[in-house]
């Protein structure tokens, strides 16, 4: 009777064995599932989330202060431009239409709000407001170019 039970116990302990294995790889040690590139996990073990909320408004306001030198009322005036513009965003990001239609109505905000900014600055702060808008945009383009040439050289080899 012994003999039969034996390897019963064996094999048991073993398949037991073997499912804690495989649970502890899929679960940190905090319990949260680790991601393991197979797109199975639901969360990454290593990159906690940032619980801190942006204020972007804010961000902006500070940006466009340091580098166009604006005075207390033109950072008053932007700073409830930007509010409206991020309302305006949020609207337009829950709409349930065509990704392309919802591109062009960002581009259409986005210079709507360029012309409100460009009509509080001075002569030299609205030069400087166009380079750096320049400056952005052929980032942009560099970046873009960039990603084409890696994709390119991947396509290659």
């Amino acid at each position: 009777m012994l003999k039969l039970f034996l390897p019963l116990i064996v094999i048991i302990t073993l398949l037991s064995n073997y499912q804690s294995e495989a649970q502890s790889r899929r679960y940190g040690s905090d319990g949260q599932m680790i991601n393991n590139g197979s797109g199975t996990g639901s969360r990454s073990y290593n990159a906690p989330k940032s619980k801190e909320k942006v204020d972007y408004t804010t961000l902006m306001i500070s940006n466009l202060t340091k580098q166009l030198s604006l005075d207390s009322f033109q950072s008053a005036i932007l700073t409830k431009i930007f509010e409206e513009y991020n309302q305006d965003i949020n609207i337009l990001s829950a709409e349930n239409i065509p990704t392309e239609a919802k591109s062009e109505k960002f581009k259409i905000a986005q210079t709507a709000l360029d012309a409100r900014i460009v009509e509080l600055l001075t002569d030299k702060q609205k030069v400087k407001f166009a380079e750096m808008k320049d400056a952005k945009k052929n980032a942009k383009k560099k970046k873009k170019k960039e990603t084409n040439s890696e994709e390119i050289e991947n396509e290659m080899f």
